[in-house]
């Protein structure tokens, strides 16, 4: 494989070199902003954890259908999420 991109040659050997580092990085960055903005009170504590809550009950219900029904429910669901992405990429352009 020939890269023509010499700026992504060398990004390609740096990530593969110090990805854990740079997510390390990426996370203790994440980490200070959120401090910053809860000390800051730009954080709105009610939709937040409306949100988690939500997320945890979908991954626990979805992970659930998975292993119970496996492709059975998956294979259609899946359809129709990449059905409804082209309908929406081809009504943008």
């Amino acid at each position: 494989l020939v890269y023509s991109n010499p700026f992504f040659v060398s990004t390609t050997i740096r990530y593969c070199k110090n990805k854990y580092f740079d997510k390390l990085i990426n996370l203790s960055s994440n980490i200070a902003a959120l401090f910053t903005f809860i000390l800051n009170w730009y954080v709105l504590f009610a939709p937040v954890l409306a949100d988690a809550a939500f997320c945890l009950s979908g991954h626990y219900i979805g992970s659930g259908l998975v292993m119970k029904n496996g492709a059975k429910i998956v294979r259609p669901i899946i359809i129709v999420v990449l059905i409804l992405l082209f309908i929406k990429v081809i009504s943008n352009t």
